[in-house]
């Protein structure tokens, strides 16, 4: 039988023996339920950091209010604030803005009674401090028309939907990030955490349970040991994508049930295919380096569940990196970010966050693709040799001791 013909065999073998298993529909009909949870505590902790963002105008160092449309109440409280300014010179407050001079300027502009917009010029603090002037536009708009309730016109505006036209500036230029931006760059950090965590766990399981009932006896038999772990490893992106179709659909029924609006619009989503490329290369990265490293944790323990207990230190050092996410969205390019981008287990996702926030440069892309390629070269090799050398060996673990002295042994020869 010819080798391809035995690793599609293997692949097959492997994906049709977890779709069939309960615990795969169970997680797949629980991982829904489980982002609805996650997504109502984010709803919560949300709304606690726009409580947070409304104090920020206190901490500005100066803001400027442009009036065009000469409608602000300026005996209002907010304007005895010092950090507050008035100008009529608009282009004054947006070079004021990016000179870093200024925080922030808003412009209330002359059609703002038939448009409902307010323009917002302010400095790029990073993701989380977007939309911090909202309320403080708002306001300054809302108490204006209280003081002047008979004015009809105003009124009008007073109950108005309003909506912000938001520039940002970092270094003197403006930045372009919205939530149609970061669509793609969320959906690749769902799939990471779908190939790392679940079918990494699957594979762990394949190996060391096959190990365990001796059936990986047989199955050597007939098949090298690296069409077994291919086949395996391939066996595991179909069923990673049969769950990624499973949760699109459940995702698609929920939003159509739910009436669910986006906080954008659908043509706002910026497709950038060499972001996307990018992000695939670190995903499959990403999977290999855990992929190899279950492996071998596999066929170094006698059972699964004392294989379990020692990949737990690799499957944590993976998804450690989300613990770090804030740091890394405030400094992208900071010394944490480049110190977690090149360990090997935290580099995939690391350098796949910093890929969604553009900090991921030319010259560092081809160097963090010649260090995962170093990273899943080695743990290759090393999940090879633990599986030649511990696969067949039942109710005991391997002598890690005498397994690298085998590795010494045969490079001398």
């Amino acid at each position: 039988m010819k080798s391809k013909s035995k690793l599609l065999i293997i692949m097959r073998r492997e994906y049709l023996k977890i779709i069939r298993s309960k615990t795969f529909w169970l997680s797949a009909l629980m991982i829904p339920v489980l982002i609805g949870v996650i997504g109502g505590v984010e709803y919560i902790s949300g709304n606690q950091l726009q409580e947070k963002l409304k104090n920020a105008s206190q901490n500005a160092k100066l803001i400027y209010i442009i009036d065009d449309a000469e409608i602000l109440n300026t005996s209002l409280p907010y304007f005895i604030q010092p950090q507050i300014k008035e100008t009529d010179n608009i282009g004054f407050a947006i070079n004021a803005v990016k000179n870093g001079s200024a925080t922030a300027a808003i412009h209330y502009p002359k059609e703002i009674l038939t448009s409902s917009q307010i323009t917002i010029y302010s400095i790029d603090q990073g993701l989380l401090s977007r939309g911090q002037y909202d309320d403080l536009a708002t306001n300054l708009l809302r108490q204006s028309i209280l003081a002047d309730i008979k004015n009809k016109t105003k009124v009008a505006l007073f109950n108005a939907s309003l909506s912000f036209d938001e520039h940002y500036y970092a270094n003197g230029e403006e930045t372009n990030v919205s939530l149609g931006t970061l669509v793609v760059p969320f959906v690749s950090i769902i799939i990471y955490f779908l190939f790392t965590s679940f079918a990494t766990n699957y594979l762990l399981m394949s190996v060391s349970e096959e190990k365990e009932n001796r059936m990986i006896e047989i199955i050597l038999s007939s098949v090298s040991s690296r069409q077994l772990i291919w086949g395996k490893i391939l066996g595991q992106v179909g069923v990673i994508v049969t769950q990624m179709v499973i949760l699109i659909v459940f995702g698609a029924i929920a939003m159509s049930i739910s009436k669910f609006n986006l906080p954008f619009d659908l043509g706002q989503i910026v497709i950038n295919p060499w972001q996307i490329i990018l992000a695939l290369v670190y995903i499959l990265c990403g999977f290999l380096i855990l992929a190899n490293t279950m492996v071998g944790a596999g066929a170094a323990m006698p059972n699964y569940k004392d294989a379990q207990s020692f990949s737990t230190i690799f499957i944590l050092l993976s998804i450690f990196p989300i613990y770090t996410a804030e740091f890394i969205v405030a400094d992208p390019n900071g010394l944490l970010a480049y110190v977690l981008s090149y360990f090997p287990y935290s580099a995939p996702l690391i350098l796949l966050l910093r890929n969604a926030l553009g900090a991921v440069g030319p010259v560092e892309v081809i160097i963090s693709f010649i260090v995962l390629a170093f990273y899943i070269f080695i743990t290759a090799v090393i999940a090879y040799k633990l599986f030649a050398f511990g696969a067949l060996e039942y109710n005991q673990k391997i002598s890690f001791s005498n397994f690298f002295k085998s590795l010494r042994i045969k490079g001398r020869k």
